[in-house]
């Protein structure tokens, strides 16, 4: 098969796939921002107790369609209904009316409230009595808290303050929040990015578990493992289109690949090679108590470096002592920086480094040291 060429049955074509009538359907969705249209007439559908895997390439259109699902954006044209009867989302407020709720990649919690607050706000339970509406009623809102969170097992107090919780732990208080609700349509996107395996596992029986009581669930996901383990059928968008609409029993991963990226991938990962240049980072036996210990590595130029493992396993902690935000152990670390004249120009230029980290809009962090982590 040559580049372009998919078979036909991979085409873009919006299917049901089921003889019911679709408890969500979007047709011929159209948005654009600027006189620029970056969605150009997409069809979505979505059965009852169906797992959908929406997915495409960074800038393919997912997340502005699914704003548009979530009354963030209103669509310029097209038609969205639920049950059959037509749906305007003029607001977030109008698509939680109607039993949709959306995960957001980026988290969007109050980090200063209590975990209570964030699943049941806009929903607090209130005191009976004449002066009851201006009461809230906190040992019920904690009770319920507790029994929304049961399901995920994440082990979080429900009196316990947001901002000061793990990412991961975050992200389950996001879900949970989610199923505080009446939910009929949920939309995931990227939900196991910050979790742990376990943590994902138990994430899927509690999807599995909405499924068998009719919640529809949108899976948005680079995980292309994860989406082949939950979903029952993709749709793939490419440039704000649909470029497939297809059984997931009927795809294999290079037929995935192939309709987002609109070509053939002779390799996933393909070898790369180049020649790095001299050191501009030693770092020699770095310590620092009950996090990481004699820990060594070169950085040099050109040279992308990476650093993996499982959450907890010091990764973070090694790169905050490396931008001194947590100092190494005096005495037990020795850090040597070449300085190149290549570098020493970047610098004498205001050439920033930055860190990235997992929240990047509260803790990122930039030093004109001459790299970049991510």
């Amino acid at each position: 098969m040559t580049p372009n060429s998919a078979a036909p049955e991979l085409m873009a074509q919006t299917a049901n796939h089921s003889p019911l009538a679709p408890l969500l359907s979007m047709h011929g969705i159209r948005k654009s921002f600027a006189g620029v249209e970056v969605l150009h007439g997409v069809d979505l559908t979505l059965q009852r107790g169906e797992v959908l895997a929406l997915l495409g390439e960074n800038g393919a259109g997912k997340s502005t369609l699914m704003k548009i699902l979530g009354g963030d954006y209103t669509r310029d044209g097209g038609e969205i209904r639920l049950d059959g009867e037509p749906l305007e989302l003029r607001s977030p407020r109008d698509a939680e009316d109607a039993g949709i709720r959306i995960i957001y990649q980026e988290l969007n919690y109050a980090p200063d409230l209590s975990v209570t607050e964030n699943v049941l706000m806009g929903h607090l339970p209130r005191r009976s009595g004449p002066l009851g509406a201006l009461v809230i009623n906190w040992p019920e809102a904690h009770r319920r808290t507790a029994e929304i969170l049961a399901p995920l097992k994440a082990d979080i107090d429900p009196r316990q303050i947001v901002g000061e919780l793990s990412v991961g732990r975050q992200q389950l208080v996001e879900i949970a929040k989610s199923l505080s609700g009446k939910a009929r349509v949920l939309v995931m996107d990227e939900p196991t990015a910050a979790l742990t395996s376990r943590e994902v596992h138990l994430l899927f029986e509690t999807i599995a578990s909405l499924c068998t009581q009719g919640v529809a669930i949108i899976y948005i996901s680079h995980r292309l493992d994860e989406v082949e383990q939950v979903a029952q059928r993709i749709t793939v968008l490419r440039d704000g289109n649909v470029a497939g609409d297809v059984p997931m029993s009927e795809l294999t991963r290079a037929d995935i690949v192939r309709l987002m990226v609109g070509r053939e991938l002779e390799a996933l990962y393909p070898a790369r090679h180049g020649t790095p240049g001299e050191a501009i980072l030693e770092v020699a036996h770095l310590t620092r108590a009950g996090a990481v210990e004699d820990v060594s590595f070169t950085v040099r130029a050109g040279e992308s470096v990476g650093w993996y493992g499982l959450l907890g396993a010091g990764q973070n902690e090694v790169i905050r002592a490396l931008l001194e935000l947590r100092p190494p152990q005096p005495g037990k670390s020795k850090w040597r920086v070449r300085q190149s004249a290549s570098i020493r120009r970047a610098m004498a230029k205001r050439m920033a480094s930055a860190w990235c980290p997992k929240i990047a809009k509260s803790k990122g962090w930039w030093w004109a040291c001459g790299w970049f982590i991510t």
